[in-house]
């Protein structure tokens, strides 16, 4: 059995969706020919990571190193003490310049050199074969390289997320501008050094292939999928027609529509088109306390009875919670697929797509006849949806299901078989004279051979 160095920052205990991808991957490789050695960290960021009770999967094994040091809290002390100094003054500062200026390329940078150390004595100790980053945090990949470097095996660098787009990742202000300029020279560096780059959507997909030509033959896109476990059948419903949204409403990006939703709500609640006792919004999710944007929305739009915000729970209640609710919401900020849409749609709930036209709203339009791709920017055509949804949920006729087509090609055993022919291909290409792909095993066609 060959052997892969996994390196995840997020990962069991951790229990935000950044671990599932590692997880998911590192669960499911035994069963194609690869034994994962994971390196995580130990004393995680508890200002950007929630630490559970978590336990990696049975037989793996991971090793966890300690960050020399966390300074995301660090920077938003010192720019609040910056920004009280400066109104003194009369100036006003908006963004987080200590932040900018410090974090680079992430806040996670105090981990960088305990995991590189780690991860080289564990790849001289077991003769790993290749190496894989999970990225964010982009940090990560900096190991990577190094170590593609001293050991000569061939990395793979996953990113779950974009590093250098959209735009709204950072801030407007000359700092923002200047960080932004830094990590984009630090991706190209990257990629340049990958023998293989992973990412989780196809437009992320074209995008960098825009960006970086020279990715072309090197590029795969494997998307997140599911790993939701059994299907509970004995959950009882709520017996109120429940909208559920789970995990990052993204309102602090201004290229989506943050009120839409709730405007159309409201427009329904006053005209008594749906009753305010037969309905909740249910919330499942972190919010900060000192900027509460959703209790904002509930006073402005006159909908505190009917929002409940539970705020962050374990992912196990979060999948029950959406199998007992009777629709659920769906925000994405493009090119990024949510992992909530690829649970939502395994588990079968009908889902109201509040998004723009592409590559999200096409899988939900083939895998979900039952959800409401709302593309339009008119709260009217979100009306039209909540309450067509309501009427059926109503009549008890809202079906719940899910495709068996997506079923089969998104769960994440599937999907660690594309992981798998990948690395057998940069093993492959390592011990061949050339180091080319063969025609047959090219990654373009790998990269295509589940597209919706």
């Amino acid at each position: 059995m060959k052997r892969l160095l996994m390196i995840s920052y997020y990962f069991p205990p951790l229990q935000d969706v950044g671990s599932l991808r590692a997880l998911g991957f590192s669960t499911y490789l035994p069963n194609f020919g690869w034994e994962p050695f994971v390196v995580s960290v130990k004393n995680a960021d508890t200002s950007l990571c929630t630490v559970g009770d978590g336990k990696p999967p049975e037989g793996v094994k991971v090793f966890y190193v300690r960050s020399f040091f966390n300074v995301n809290r660090l920077t938003w002390k010192l720019n609040g003490l910056i920004k009280i100094i400066l109104k003194c003054f009369g100036i006003e500062l908006k963004e987080n310049v200590v932040h900018d200026l410090i974090c680079i390329p992430d806040a996670f940078i105090g981990w960088i050199i305990p995991c590189f150390f780690k991860a080289y004595r564990l790849a001289r100790t077991y003769a790993i074969d290749a190496i894989y980053v999970s990225s964010k945090p982009f940090s990560s990949s900096f190991v990577g390289v190094w170590l593609k470097k001293l050991t000569k095996k061939p990395l793979i660098v996953d990113f779950r997320d974009p590093v250098s787009f959209p735009a709204e990742l950072f801030a407007p202000g000359r700092m923002g501008k200047y960080r932004h300029r830094i990590v984009h020279k630090m991706e190209k560096y990257i990629l340049k050094n990958a023998d293989r780059f992973l990412v989780t959507t196809e437009e992320t997909k074209e995008k960098y292939l825009s960006l970086y030509p020279f990715l072309r033959g090197k590029i795969a896109r494997i998307y997140n999928g599911f790993m939701i476990g059994d299907k509970e059948t004995d959950l009882e419903k709520y017996d109120k027609f429940t909208i559920v949204y789970t995990g990052n409403f993204y309102n602090d990006f201004t290229n989506t529509s943050v009120t839409r939703f709730f405007e159309g709500l409201a427009e329904l609640l006053k005209n008594r088109l749906i009753p305010t006792k037969r309905v909740q919004f249910l919330y499942l999710g972190r919010i900060r306390k000192k900027a509460n944007w959703l209790e904002k929305i509930a006073e402005e739009y006159g909908l505190e009875e009917i929002i409940v915000w539970r705020g962050h729970v374990p992912r196990d209640e979060c999948i029950r919670t959406i199998r007992k609710s009777s629709i659920m919401l769906i925000r994405i900020v493009p090119p990024m697929i949510s992992t909530k849409v690829f649970e939502g749609l395994a588990i079968g709930i009908p889902l109201l797509a509040t998004i723009t036209e592409g590559e999200v709203a096409n899988l939900i339009r083939k895998y979900s006849k039952t959800s409401y791709v709302i593309t339009s920017d008119t709260v009217g055509a979100v009306m039209d949806a909540l309450l067509e949804a309501y009427k059926q949920w109503e009549k008890g006729n809202l079906e719940h299901g899910a495709v068996n087509e997506f079923l089969e090609c998104f769960d994440k055993r599937s999907l660690t078989a594309q992981l798998g022919t990948i690395l057998e291909q940069v093993v492959m290409c390592e011990n061949s004279p050339t180091g080319a792909l063969t025609p047959s095993v090219r990654l373009e066609g790998i990269s295509r051979r589940r597209d919706a």
